[in-house]
């Protein structure tokens, strides 16, 4: 199909106003291109690029367009392609096919041993040069397996040196296929980084869990999440930089240094693609442009910026495109990133002028997809490389605008006649390689497509020296790096958006606790989910009602400061979130970290404080965001006391109280618990209560069995399967000099079944000291929740009634219908009378989280409440339907009392339906859950309700 579109107008009309010629030779030497005003001269510049055929899609309604190229899908195969060198930037210049020989010819039909052999069909991408302009990095998958039971190739990485004229891969062949490697770049110390599945860190960690190691899939989990590596060629050795559980894409270093990169922030409700940077080390991760500019293609549409690389100081040059696109291409784009952070915000501490995404394309070029009536009349760039030879020109691939007369069979340009046509859409790109004079204004063909051509020639680079970029040398924490942890200074949480809430300024430690609700932060993590081969668990049953969360763990709580700060250690080399969460372990509105970050073992992460969900301005980028709002000491009418209770030195000048508390009595350090002591004032009555919820409240560690809610009565009921969420060890004990020992191995992992079931089986009776005279316990009460949340609920007098509140919270429950209507011949239209109920799940888990049926005892027979209506049924014409004695045979609609779910997966604070019946002052509940209780199940909501959440324990797909 893609051969039958190759005859085409190879120079559009439309390129006239370009200046074209036939031929350039960016060389200045003799060519076609000769009878032109000449260039600057450049000598000997050689250029690499990709000859390949652009795939077609098969499917019927895609009219024969191309197969989309999806920027969140990197380990896409489309086989087909060549690499060439050009030994010269110059139309008649000598080529070599780099890779055409690497792999042996394949049987044209692998089912027919007597079919032609035809060259082996590759993929090529992600071409680099090296600094001096001698080697050549690029990104190859070998050709695909025939035989699909067998393991296919992945992506690896390559060097060619054009001292030795060999194209070698840089992995061993065992070690390069332990997962896709693409984008690779060179370091100014002599590694690469690039772009992989194989999440070296994040399998280890995983084996330090007890879990098979595995590559995690990204958050649509629908691939294995790419994530940022360092390949020293040195010693072999590779390391992970980054842990997203989405992608981290098309690394590419800046002159200062960093690594910019494009990141996929794809948590719950989020869905962006944007430049980040980074240290080379993986440390000092920020946000660096775009997070908020991702519809500003035409009219609002969304574009992405592709193939990123550094033209000025901060300047990036970028192939401006659809995240999908079918036309391999879109606009090229300078985009300012030192004076602007977005489109719509720039720098506050270097503000730009006018727009700072600039459109280089000497004709505007529309990016619109999947609309055949939009042309691009400039064509499309699949790549655009500076030639770093101080003449302000790029070596673009470049494609002119095309389109597909499809009644015709025929292929024209986008002039106004041929576009007058009737059945035409934009046609199969045709990109060819050009020499773009931004200067100048000019654009001259350097290789264009020729209508005997079957290929494109696309991703072209120029292998010339590039400036040296900076070697940066991070000054890492050795002691904290043993430990394998960083360590996280928020210097206040009220500073939002660099103004101090009004409510607490200018010192939160004096204004009044209630409008200071936040007590610690909790660290998230997020786990890795398995593909199927590594672990066919069912995921509609793991993720729960919410779904969309996945699976968390929790690593720990820490206490935040009466003024607002935290300094505190936090595990190394994960993806990790925090929330802000108040006494009772609820996280507090609009208190979610809205994005996975990662420390490295020894690092210190300053943060100024939080960010408005929603804002606009610079968050997670120092040079951009706004000075802290928050004084520091000295702290008025508070101070610090030790062990002994005397006071310590104090603090210095600026400080918060939490930089404070590291001085002088060391980093705070995450507790399993959460747990609070105020040691910051010697006036014992302005102490504040302490703060202890702590798993070892619930059952004491080591036991695997729920113990009485109170000891009144002297034989318990049988004993009720628990364990603590956590392998590490719980204390209730607040003071922050007694807490057990926390390790960056500390998970807390919430499962359902086996953690929040149990408690609604505790047993929860009060007993009179004085026995019954038959020596057994006489039972005064009995609030275990089973036993009136269930078929066994009685009244005072011991006469059975429906489940109170008509919810379940046992394990199983009845099948509950609406019973028959009295008229044997009417048909029954129930609205509302769904059960919700599912074998899959315990039936308290979806009676708490989904609406429920309201119930109702009648005659003894358990059944919905409902209303009746009656009317005549008709056909599908409107006539009456007649019974066999000729009455108008009646439907009869019943419609149900629906009750609201009492919790919010996702959401402890605003499940108040299940909350403040224990916290308030209702007089059957308050008091019954204890308050470490309550903490669990907050804590099990505010993950996402999840049915589990370690996939090693959800059951298998069958």
């Amino acid at each position: 199909m893609f051969h039958s579109l190759r005859k085409l107008a190879f120079i559009s009309p439309v390129t006239l106003t370009l200046a074209l010629a036939s031929g350039c030779d960016v060389s200045n030497g003799t060519g076609p291109g000769k009878e032109q005003q000449p260039d600057p001269v450049v000598v000997d510049i050689p250029i690499a690029f990709i000859a390949r055929v652009i795939p077609i899609d098969d499917d019927p309604d895609a009219l024969g367009m191309a197969v989309s190229q999806n920027i969140l899908d990197p380990a896409a195969f489309n086989p087909g392609a060549r690499l060439i060198l050009k030994d010269r930037a110059k139309y008649s210049a000598t080529e070599t096919d780099i890779t055409s020989g690497l792999f042996p010819d394949r049987l044209e039909d692998p089912d027919d041993e007597d079919s032609n052999l035809v060259p082996a069909q590759i993929d090529i991408k992600d071409l680099e040069s090296s600094p001096d302009g001698e080697k050549l990095l690029f990104s190859l998958r070998a050709p695909a397996d025939p035989n699909d039971d067998n393991p296919q190739p992945t992506w690896n990485l390559w060097e060619y040196s054009l001292e030795t004229g060999v194209a070698a891969p840089l992995l061993d062949s065992v070690i390069a296929e332990q997962g896709e490697d693409v984008s690779p770049h060179y370091l100014p110390d002599g590694r690469i980084v690039f772009s992989s599945t194989r999440q070296k860190r994040t399998k280890a960690i995983l084996l330090d869990e007890g879990k098979a190691q595995y590559s995690g899939l990204d958050e649509s989990a629908e691939a294995h999440a790419f994530n940022l590596h360092v390949f020293d060629p040195r010693n072999d050795d590779i390391e992970q930089l980054t842990f997203n559980p989405s992608h981290d894409v098309q690394p590419t270093l800046l002159a200062n240094g960093r690594i910019a990169f494009l990141r996929w922030d794809n948590m719950p409700d989020h869905n962006q693609v944007s430049f980040y940077s980074i240290k080379p080390d993986g440390s000092d991760i920020q946000k660096l442009y775009g997070y908020n500019s991702q519809t500003t293609g035409p009219n609002g549409s969304e574009a992405t910026f592709w193939n990123a690389r550094e033209i000025n100081d901060g300047e990036l040059l970028i192939n401006f495109r659809n995240r999908a696109s079918r036309h391999w291409g879109g606009d090229i784009v300078a985009i300012n990133t030192n004076g602007f952070t977005d489109l719509n915000q720039s720098n506050p501490q270097n503000p730009g002028s006018g727009s700072p995404q600039k459109p280089l394309s000497l004709i505007p070029i529309n990016i619109t997809e999947n609309n055949p009536d939009v042309y691009s009349i400039g064509g499309f760039y699949n790549s655009a490389y500076p030639l770093n030879d101080g003449t302000n020109r790029l070596l673009v691939s470049w494609s002119p605008c095309l389109i597909n007369a499809l009644s015709e069979g025929k292929t024209y340009s986008c002039t106004d006649a041929f576009l007058a046509k009737a059945n035409i859409q934009p046609a199969t790109p045709s990109f060819g390689l050009w020499v773009l004079n931004l200067d100048l204004g000019t654009q001259q063909p350097l290789k264009p497509v020729t209508p005997e051509d079957n290929e494109v020639y696309t991703e072209a680079i120029a292998l010339s020296i590039q400036p040296r970029a900076d070697n940066i040398i991070s000054n890492l924490d050795s002691n904290l790096a043993e430990e394998g942890v960083g360590l996280v200074h928020i210097r206040n949480i009220y500073d939002i958006d660099g103004n101090m809430s009004l409510n607490v300024a200018p010192m939160p430690h004096l204004a009044n606790r209630s409008e200071r609700p936040e007590r610690f932060i909790r660290i998230v993590k997020a786990v890795p989910i398995p593909d199927e081969d590594a672990l066919d668990f069912n995921r509609n049953i793991a993720f729960g009602e919410n779904g969309e969360n996945f699976m968390r763990d929790i690593l720990g709580y820490v206490p935040i400061e009466p003024d607002g700060s935290a300094k505190f250690k936090i595990p190394a080399n994960m993806a990790i979130a925090l929330n802000l969460v108040d006494a009772n372990g609820k996280r507090l509105p609009d208190a979610l970290h809205e994005n996975w970050f990662n420390v490295q073992p020894g690092e210190h992460f300053e943060c100024i404080g939080c960010h408005q969900s929603g804002s606009l301005q610079p968050h997670s980028r120092r040079d951009a965001q706004e000075s802290s709002a928050y004084l520091g000491a000295p702290f008025i009418g508070i101070e610090l006391i030790d062990q002994n209770g005397t006071p310590v030195p104090a603090p210095q000048t600026g400080q918060t109280m939490a930089e404070h508390f590291a001085d002088e009595l060391g980093v705070r350090t995450p507790a399993i618990d959460m747990l609070y002591r105020d040691i910051w004032t010697q006036n014992s009555s302005n102490l504040e209560a302490d703060i202890s919820l702590a798993y070892a409240s619930i059952a004491p560690n080591g036991t695997d069995t729920l113990p009485p809610a109170n000891d009144s009565c002297s034989t318990p009921l049988e004993g009720v399967s628990w364990e603590q969420p956590t392998t590490c060890l719980s204390s209730a004990n607040p003071s922050p000099f007694a807490q057990p020992t926390w390790s960056s191995g500390c998970r807390i992992t919430i499962n359902y079944e086996q953690h929040i079931q149990p408690l609604w089986q505790r047993d929860r009776r009060t007993c009179d000291p004085q026995p019954n005279p038959d020596g057994s316990d006489n039972v005064l009460s009995d609030n275990t929740c089973i036993n009136c949340h269930s078929n066994d609920n009685q009244s005072a007098d011991g006469m059975p009634l429906a489940p109170a509140a008509s919810l379940y919270l046992t394990q199983t429950m009845p099948v509950i219908n609406v019973p028959n209507d009295p008229d044997p011949n009417a048909v029954s239209q129930n609205n509302g009378c769904d059960q919700n109920r599912s074998d899959d799940f315990y039936a308290s888990y979806r009676q708490l989280l989904v609406s429920r049926l309201s119930l109702e005892l009648v005659d003894g027979e358990l059944r919905p409440v409902y209303t009746s209506a009656y009317q005549d049924d008709t056909n599908e014409d409107g006539e009456p339907i007649l019974n066999s004695d000729g009455s108008v045979r009646q439907r009869v609609v019943r419609t149900c009392t629906q009750l609201d779910a009492p919790a919010n997966a996702g959401n402890a604070f605003n499940s108040v339906g299940f909350f403040s019946i224990f916290e308030g002052n209702d007089p059957i509940h308050t008091g019954i859950l204890s308050p470490s209780e309550r903490r669990l199940i907050a804590e099990w909501l505010d993950l996402g309700g999840q049915y589990y959440n370690d996939p090693f324990v959800a059951p298998l797909n069958d």
